[in-house]
């Protein structure tokens, strides 16, 4: 937990951050005094603290007090911002085998395989870098075939332009993180166990129910209610208070 403090430092001015809160937390978190740490933690959490280590010190904390749906909901909130962190996605794992619920998923093999190894394999940041460079790349070797025999124009003006279109895909790919962390795409059941209706009435027909740490995707949300799916196709409304937003 020291070095993710570490880095909470690295990501917030230090003028901003209460180091003196986030050592004392580490303290208790050693004194496994864990419920002390998470008022500290959720205490900097209302006052707008964001980050991938804080959201893992939390998920931490929570795993640690038996909080199986709140640990899985800080773990996602830190795999958003640290998508290819292995500690993460190590524990995210081991949360999940001590879920109830197990879903049968039918999204194609191929597109959630693409979507987890290609898009969310840097974030949104990086792809907007990668893309600027690809770009610039694009735009010398097109201003340098200008320049040449028709024998290399012929080589270099193709790849300028192949080049130009993997810059749009990177940005595309961007852009498609950006919009994923902006809305409220997923979330998890943190109720012991909730009952998933057909309506967003209080006495509507129970289609199913759901379990802690149950990852769903919204659909549809007004102020009570969300419409939920689950990767097996099946939807249903939930109380709002249910859930943890990712």
């Amino acid at each position: 937990m020291r070095i993710l403090i570490f880095c909470l430092v690295i990501l917030f001015p230090v003028s901003l951050l209460p180091i003196e809160d986030l050592k004392k937390a580490e303290k208790l978190y050693n004194e496994k005094k864990f419920s002390d740490a998470l008022k500290i933690y959720e205490d900097l959490e209302k006052e707008g603290y964001r980050s991938g280590p804080f959201y893992y010190n939390l998920g931490n904390i929570h795993y640690r007090l038996g909080h199986i749906g709140k640990a899985i909901l800080y773990y996602e909130k830190a795999k958003k911002m640290m998508p290819n962190d292995e500690n993460i996605q190590h524990n995210l794992s081991v949360c999940y085998t001590k879920t109830i619920d197990k879903v049968e998923v039918n999204e194609n093999f191929f597109i959630q395989s693409f979507k987890q190894g290609m898009i969310y394999r840097f974030s949104e940041k990086n792809w907007g870098i990668l893309s600027v460079l690809m770009s610039f790349i694009s735009a010398v070797l097109l201003a340098i075939s200008l320049h040449l025999s028709v024998r290399w124009r012929s080589i270099l003006m193709p790849a300028g332009l192949l080049i130009l279109i993997v810059s749009f895909l990177f940005f595309v790919f961007g852009k498609i993180l950006v919009n994923e962390s902006n809305k409220k795409s997923f979330a998890i059941v943190l109720a012991k166990e909730i009952k998933v209706k057909s309506e967003p009435l209080e006495h509507s027909f129970v289609k199913f129910k759901l379990h802690e740490g149950s990852k769903v995707r919204i659909q549809e949300m007004d102020s009570e209610y969300s419409l939920i799916r689950l990767p097996n196709g099946s939807e249903g409304w939930v109380r709002n208070s249910e859930l943890g937003f990712i």
